[in-house]
């Protein structure tokens, strides 16, 4: 953290404004934004080199990698379908479960205390350390995509619903990673806190690609949290009609996209509410 706190003084220092003309306001946003960048850069390079942290990133993709490998339909409907379980696995296992410890150890360890020194503001330090989570739980969707692509030779066809939804489901879980984080008192707890909204997540996902006797079972199971993103990626492929729909005016990709937001919002929120600068007592 010191090489980082250097670097960003270094940056502060040669870009601080001698006027308020509106060239040198525009200069200090960019200088301000281009501390975040470096922040989320450093963030990732230290991703890379913690053993647990990134042996957690790659439990995602190494769990679909796995049902790919098994899976030996040649039915696109079922590889789609399957396409949009993996999306989701692989975001829940991966980055919200990384960017829930992360938020515990860095908390315990005082690490966001000695940060809120820096030039950034609160907002801008929380969006350089999970930023990156978001962006590789993207990344990751996207390769279980270019996976099963060529195991099943199913892909994205909507691209612009599945890109939206992946990116709301990417920062929603993200978001719930930190607010379960919030009410984790340590390291050692948050391996139970976080483990009842996985397996509600995880086990409803798998539910709803069943055959079940009522449609109504698919209906609550796609309002359970982030779920609706396993309908959407299969929807985006054209190969199959869906898992479930809700009995709404609405085309079933926007209700996906509703729900999703509905969460990620949610989840903002209780992350937000539920955010500690230093360690719970």
């Amino acid at each position: 953290m010191t090489a980082l706190s250097s670097e960003l003084r270094d940056q502060t220092a040669a870009s601080t404004p001698s006027s308020n003309h509106p060239r040198e306001r525009r200069r200090r946003s960019l200088s301000t934004w281009r501390r975040v960048l470096t922040m989320a850069a450093f963030e990732t390079r230290m991703l890379a080199r913690q053993r647990t942290t990134l042996l957690t990133l790659l439990m995602g993709p190494a769990l679909v990698f796995g049902i790919a490998v098994v899976q030996q339909t040649a039915d696109p409907a079922a590889w789609s379908r399957l396409m949009g379980l993996g999306s989701l696995v692989v975001i829940v296992f991966s980055t919200h479960w990384g960017a829930l410890f992360v938020a515990v150890a860095r908390r315990e360890q005082q690490v966001f205390k000695r940060l809120r020194t820096s030039e950034l503001s609160s907002a801008q330090l929380v969006a350089a350390v999970f930023g990156p989570f978001v962006i590789l739980g993207v990344l990751e969707v996207v390769l279980v995509s270019v996976l099963f692509a060529a195991r099943g030779g199913v892909h994205p066809q909507a691209v612009l619903p599945w890109a939206l939804g992946v990116l709301l489901a990417s920062a929603g879980l993200v978001a719930a990673g930190v607010a379960v984080a919030g009410v984790s008192a340590s390291t050692e707890k948050a391996n139970w806190t976080g483990v009842p909204l996985i397996f509600l997540v995880a086990g409803a996902a798998n539910l709803l690609l069943m055959p079940l006797p009522d449609e109504r079972i698919s209906m609550a199971l796609l309002m359970v949290p982030f779920v609706s993103l396993v309908d959407l990626v299969s929807r985006s492929t054209n190969a199959s009609t869906g898992l479930a729909e809700l009995p709404l005016p609405l085309p079933a990709e926007v209700t996906d996209l509703l729900l999703l937001g509905l969460w990620s919002g949610a989840a903002l929120w209780f992350a937000v509410s539920r955010w500690r600068w230093e360690p719970r007592s």
